[in-house]
């Protein structure tokens, strides 16, 4: 009998929790802590450093720590300076920028191209937030490889004299290359699976450089080798180290997965049904019952108004062309960053009742207007005719009492 061998030439794909990524790996910086740094005790290091240094802080990471050298500029999202500590404030210069030209921006859907330029004479350090549920990251440039941003508005800050970072259009198709993707070369019609009327721009980051991202939830640094595939939800996706317009050649849709109706779709039929079935029950309702009734009839009305909302959304989704799929498939050799979205699991203690998702509050009205009528609301009695027991149930029994026939 023939044994089978274990394959020699599998590699798992390594993923961590990241808060820096270098390709190179070179001069590593302090990723995590959860205290800021005196200035005093370093100022004669800051000021023979060549380039900011980032250290992320909290657990998860949602503040960014700079120590500026003199004259570096540093770039950032405004309003997102928190605080800047460590020199006299004559010292500091803060302006305006726009990141790439605003009405690109614009059209391809971004809505975050005004920028602040901190610069100091002196060595600082600069607090920099991120808004609620976003936790932060940073990527290293060497030159050597770009980074695909895709998801609007991630990029925090930067900083490099030689980093450029430009508005791309989000590849619908896959370019086909006849040295790597020769069995794609004749199928001209494969989507990325990345580009819908929603998403149709990318940040693009070239040259030298340090930038500093935000994502949902917590942030994962995922590497490939050479040929190396892996199937990621679209969404989760926070960047991708690639060479110039690699997007289109590393990047196409998975079509082994098929998107079916919706949960909540479902839930909202089902939940339409059961209401209808029960209004059946309100045409012989007793004049007491006037509210029950009225309140089963508003949520026939609700159930029926929500169910056509949501497939006229579903019509207008199919006019608008889109990718179908949820997932993409994504080719090494590279590095690709993902964004959990857990955020509802991680600040669980900081998220507020006033903050919780509107469907929490109508899954509980609709539980409490759902209740069918309580048997204990109801009085129960027997009626003897012709030697046949008859059971009923009646919400008011003095009327029931008159109504029936009285012996003479």
């Amino acid at each position: 009998m023939n044994t089978l061998r274990p394959l020699s030439f599998i590699r798992k794909i390594h993923i961590e929790n990241t808060s820096y990524v270098s390709v190179t790996q070179s001069n590593p910086i302090n990723t995590n802590s959860s205290t800021f740094s005196s200035l005093s005790s370093n100022r004669e290091e800051l000021q023979d450093l060549e380039k900011p240094t980032f250290t992320t802080l909290g657990q998860p990471p949602t503040l960014v720590q700079i120590q500026i050298p003199p004259s570096y500029p540093v770039y950032f999202l405004k309003k997102s300076l928190l605080s800047v500590y460590g020199t006299s404030l004559e010292h500091i210069s803060l302006s305006n920028r726009w990141l790439d030209n605003p009405l690109t921006r614009i059209l391809y859907g971004f809505h975050s191209f005004q920028y602040q330029k901190l610069e100091t004479t002196a060595p600082a350090t600069a607090l920099i937030n991120v808004d609620k549920f976003s936790t932060v990251s940073s990527i290293s440039l060497d030159g050597t490889v770009d980074w695909a941003i895709l998801p609007r508005n991630s990029i925090v800050g930067y900083t490099g004299t030689a980093l450029r970072i430009t508005t791309a259009q989000v590849p619908k198709f896959v370019k086909s290359d006849s040295k790597k993707w020769f069995s794609l070369s004749n199928n001209t019609d494969l989507k990325t699976g990345l580009h819908s009327i929603w998403k149709s721009g990318y940040s693009l980051t070239q040259g030298r450089g340090d930038v500093i991202l935000k994502g949902r939830g917590l942030i994962f640094k995922v590497d490939l080798d050479k040929e190396e595939e892996i199937l990621i939800k679209r969404d989760s996706i926070l960047g991708i180290s690639v060479n110039g317009d690699e997007l289109s050649r590393c990047v196409s849709e998975h079509e082994g997965f098929n998107v079916f109706e919706s949960k909540t779709s479902i839930d909202n039929a089902n939940a339409l049904e059961s209401t209808k079935a029960e209004s059946t029950q309100v045409v012989d309702v007793e004049e007491t019952d006037k509210f029950k009734a009225q309140l089963k009839r508003l949520k026939v009305y609700w159930y029926s108004a929500k169910d056509y909302f949501h497939k006229a959304i579903d019509y207008l989704k199919q006019l608008i062309p889109t990718s179908s799929n949820q997932y993409v498939k994504i080719t090494g050799p590279r590095t690709i960053l993902l964004q959990s979205d857990i955020s509802s699991s991680i600040f669980d203690s900081s998220f507020s009742s006033k903050d919780r998702p509107i469907e929490v509050l109508e899954n509980k009205i609709f539980k409490a207007a759902i209740d069918q009528n309580r048997s204990e609301d109801y009085l129960s009695y027997v009626t003897v005719k012709n030697g046949q027991v008859t059971f009923q149930n009646t919400p008011d029994f003095q009327k029931t009492i008159d109504s029936m026939p009285k012996k003479t």
